[in-house]
């Protein structure tokens, strides 16, 4: 229904203004939680203690995989394909300069292996070998910039529990 006099067009245009800051300050505060969440689940899941039982040696990985899936997945009905595409994108870029930085420096080697070392399998301990969850991650943009958002919701879902 279009405006019919000044004062309609001028709500209009401030109901618009406000929806549209309060929608960017909200994709703001996702954009900077997703990945402090990310990674706040994969210290508390490196954290756990593992089970010594047979079968049960993988477990951790799996919660990881299972919790980071669904909150990409959540995510998805929230941010926009563009702020989603984007964040992705930069994250996957950032843990793999991450990555590359464990073979330059000793330090960064030392506090990565402290603080998600439980969650790697021991071919991924080597800093030549990037990890799962750079491939989770990647896999992951890629399923966002190629496939329409319901079958990369679908792979997501499969990719986490799978």
């Amino acid at each position: 229904m279009e405006p019919v006099n000044e004062t309609e067009t001028l709500n209009a245009t401030a109901y618009n203004n406000a929806n549209s800051s309060k929608y960017s300050t909200t994709s703001l505060v996702l954009v900077i939680l997703a990945p402090t969440l990310t990674v706040l689940l994969q210290l508390v899941t490196a954290t756990m203690k593992e089970s010594n039982k047979k079968g049960l040696e993988h477990c951790r990985r799996r919660i990881q995989h299972a919790l980071t899936g669904l909150l990409f997945y959540t995510l998805s009905f929230i941010l926009t394909h563009f702020v989603a595409s984007m964040l992705l994108s930069s994250t996957t870029m950032l843990f793999y300069v991450l990555h590359s930085s464990r073979s330059r420096s000793k330090y960064i080697q030392q506090c990565y292996m402290a603080h998600f070392g439980p969650l790697l399998r021991e071919h991924e301990k080597n800093v030549h070998t990037p990890p799962g969850a750079f491939w989770f991650l990647f896999g992951t943009t890629l399923l966002i910039l190629l496939f329409p958002i319901e079958i990369a919701r679908a792979s997501l879902l499969c990719l986490s529990f799978g």
